[in-house]
């Protein structure tokens, strides 16, 4: 109720974002968003805060995405050209149980990601895990097999 009293009164706003919402298709990846509607990976997570992973929600179509003021037309033009099949990335989700003498390094690295892209995933703060832990994998491709 009182600002001044809290060291509130100097704040400076930034100006609100300026974006166009598109529905999508399918579920599809970050990349394949920015690159089917011609922008950078950056300016795709600043627009949609709400996306904590490298890929819009897997298994809900007709997800909601902003882009940049004049970049919907351009991910409508290239979506009318290709089906949808074709600019979407196929997603796996995997559930993983962690074993005796596995690390985040071990696993990361026998799923084909980054440590710091599988602990993002699975809102790891730290690099220790407990057997039995279970941790969600999203794979872009599957990569040999799985055991």
């Amino acid at each position: 109720m009182d600002p001044k009293k809290y060291r509130f009164d100097d704040i400076g706003y930034h100006p609100p974002l300026d974006y166009e919402e598109v529905e999508l298709k399918a579920p599809m990846t970050l990349a394949a968003l920015a690159r089917t509607a011609e922008t950078d990976l950056m300016t795709l997570r600043a627009l949609n805060p709400s996306l904590l992973r490298d890929t819009t929600p897997p298994g809900e179509s007709g997800f909601r995405a902003n882009l940049p003021v004049g970049k919907s037309a351009t991910f409508l033009a290239a979506a009318d050209d290709k089906p949808a099949e074709k600019i979407t990335e196929p997603v796996g989700v995997v559930t993983h149980e962690v074993k005796k003498g596995e690390t985040l390094f071990s696993i990361a690295r026998r799923y084909g990601l980054e440590v710091g892209a599988l602990m993002n995933l699975n809102g790891l703060s730290t690099a220790r895990l407990r057997i039995g832990q279970r941790l969600m994998i999203f794979l872009q491709e599957f990569r040999g097999t799985l055991r």
